[in-house]
């Protein structure tokens, strides 16, 4: 199954923090650094996306989200750096072994970092009221 745009930049951003915190695998390190250098290109020439990615290169967790939403708009309009990403995160999945997964309803997202684990459920409706 394809991933979507937002998914896809949710993994990059998942693999991209353990590389900047130097947590990651000897593995995820290559492609952590390569996926770097491919956003650090793409945000080139783009004072807000450089801006946004040199506060992310600072303190990752918190501006993980900033970045992943920033990668977003620029995969939805370059497909060529759309397929770039995809490649470096199959490339990330087959050699980690791992998988990420998303799901977002409404503004209601959970993000996990590589090898965690998050499940939310906020305000949904109860199953055993009568209506």
């Amino acid at each position: 199954m394809s991933l979507t745009l937002t998914a896809l930049a949710s993994a990059a951003t998942v693999i991209l923090t353990p590389y900047l915190t130097k947590a990651g695998e000897k593995v995820a390190e290559k492609i952590g650094e390569s996926l770097f250098n491919l956003v650090k290109t793409k945000f080139s020439g783009d004072k807000e996306a450089e801006a946004t990615l040199q506060l992310y290169e600072s303190k990752p967790e918190r501006f993980k989200g900033a970045l992943q939403e920033t990668i977003e708009e620029k995969l939805a309009n370059d497909p060529d750096f759309e397929a770039k990403l995809r490649e470096l995160v199959a490339q990330a999945d087959k050699q980690t072994g791992g998988s990420v997964t998303q799901t977002a309803i409404g503004s209601n997202i959970a993000q996990a970092s590589h090898g965690g684990t998050a499940s939310v459920n906020i305000n949904q409706p109860s199953k055993d009221k009568e209506g």
